[in-house]
């Protein structure tokens, strides 16, 4: 994945993916909460072109996954997947009472059923709920 300095906006606080620099080949507009604001500033700051170089080529990285996989065995969690981490963010959010149509547009689903099956719904939560018609 590509991250050109072009694509992201400080003032409004986004980042946009092109449609051709992503599995879905949508237009993505991801808000940048502090936290990533921060991380993505530092790099900014120092690139020429692209955030994200390759030390060895001097070249932007064309994929995340084996980064990712290598960042994820020095964390000691190497079955660790980029969409584990999408999960836990639609997790959270569904927990914090966000409604799954926002929560489909934060994770860029198509089609809110996808979202459902990211969400981690446990059987205690699906009976909580059965119990609560009760009232």
């Amino acid at each position: 994945m590509h991250a050109h300095k072009s694509e992201f906006n400080f003032a409004d606080r986004y980042w946009t993916i092109l449609r051709e620099n992503n599995k879905g080949k949508k237009y993505i507009r991801i808000r940048l909460n502090n936290t990533a604001y921060n991380i993505v500033k530092k790099y900014y700051d120092s690139a020429e072109d692209y955030l994200f170089v390759n030390p060895d080529t001097n070249r932007p990285f064309n994929s995340i996954k084996k980064s990712f996989k290598t960042a994820a065995k020095k964390v000691g969690i190497p079955d660790l997947l980029p969409k584990d981490l999408r999960r836990t963010v639609g997790t959270k959010l569904y927990k914090e009472g966000k409604s799954l149509r926002v929560i489909r547009d934060v994770l860029h689903h198509s089609d809110v059923s996808t979202t459902e099956r990211y969400l981690g719904i446990t059987p205690q939560e699906l009976d909580e709920a059965y119990l609560s018609l009760d009232d």
